[in-house]
């Protein structure tokens, strides 16, 4: 019935290849293995991604935007949040064009009595990954559509091995985005805001802060890791670089390996990164570090792949 209003499968369908264990995420939604909770008598609720797909959007927006000039670090906004179950908000955070952070609670109540636990689900949602048109939009878990934030952080769930379970969820004293459970873009860019749970009287609260405030660039790197030829350099691009900053930093490798990028004045938007030595054919290495391109400091996290070929119009 939900495929007919527009909802999305949330696990792998559609994939005879496919041979893991992962289920999308799992109890949380009614759309992947939250179907048959309780045996199949008590289902769970959409989340807020399948809700909108019907249709129905988000019932709060939240920007995360200070000014130029403010000064470090940044409170943002406090909301009140309830449980889904009793009408309790949908709230989306987006970060960039194609993506969006979604926050709601869950309880053990209503359609939702067969979940394993209580608490704040956070989800991230990419609309790079997957294929809308023909209902695979999450048959790859290295390239999800939508994932939990695990709160537990060991992403069991995303490795297939359980489904779902209780310390999924936040409670009050965690946090999540820049600090606490870390959450990145695809291109491997930690977000510039991190939130709190809080409980006050009884009322569940998140509270946004942001430890450097709103970043006055914004960086491109390769969707979900780089695929590149040994002798190639690693380029990102700063968007809208009127100022024509330049970026310097380091990268470290898993390889033993580091990208390097110089303070180059008379650099454009694109800047280009010098690996240290190249890399051996059919390997992938994580590489993460800090760039400051301008007054901006990103920390990144991405892969590198060094392949001997690349097929034309790749």
């Amino acid at each position: 019935m939900m495929h007919q209003f527009g909802a999305f499968d949330l696990y792998p369908v559609h994939d005879s290849g496919y041979s893991g264990s992962w289920k999308g995420i799992g109890v949380w939604d009614i759309m992947a293995s939250g179907n048959w909770n309780g045996g199949g008598d008590s289902p769970s609720l959409p989340t807020g991604p399948t809700m909108a797909a019907v249709g129905h959007d988000a019932t709060q927006e939240v920007v995360l935007a200070w000014p130029e000039n403010a000064a470090s670090p940044c409170i943002g906004p406090t909301i009140s949040i309830d449980s889904r179950a009793q009408g309790g908000d949908r709230v989306r955070i987006q970060i960039s064009p194609t993506e969006n952070v979604w926050i709601e609670k869950r309880t053990q109540s209503g359609y939702d009595e067969s979940l394993p636990g209580e608490g704040i689900l956070v989800l991230l949602e990419d609309w790079a990954a997957g294929d809308s048109a023909h209902n695979a939009m999450n048959i790859d878990q290295r390239r999800p559509y939508l994932q939990t934030i695990e709160a537990d952080g060991n992403q069991e769930q995303l490795k297939g091995i359980n489904d779902g379970v209780a310390s999924d969820l936040f409670q009050p004293g965690d946090e999540f985005g820049e600090q606490g459970i870390l959450i990145r873009d695809h291109d491997g860019v930690l977000v510039p805001w991190h939130a709190r749970i809080v409980e006050n009287q009884g009322q569940w609260e998140i509270e946004f802060h942001s430890m450097n405030c709103s970043p006055t660039l914004d960086i491109e790197l390769d969707n979900f890791g780089y695929t590149l030829l040994q002798e190639e350099f690693f380029e990102m691009e700063v968007l809208e670089n009127r100022n024509g900053d330049s970026c310097w930093g380091t990268l470290n490798g898993t390889d033993g390996r580091s990208i390097a990028f110089a303070n180059n004045t008379n650099a454009a938007s694109k800047q280009v990164g010098a690996f240290s030595s190249i890399g051996m054919i059919d390997s992938t290495a994580t590489f993460s570090g800090h760039i400051q391109c301008g007054n901006d400091v990103f920390d990144i996290k991405t892969t590198v792949t060094t392949v001997g070929t690349i097929p034309l119009g790749e």
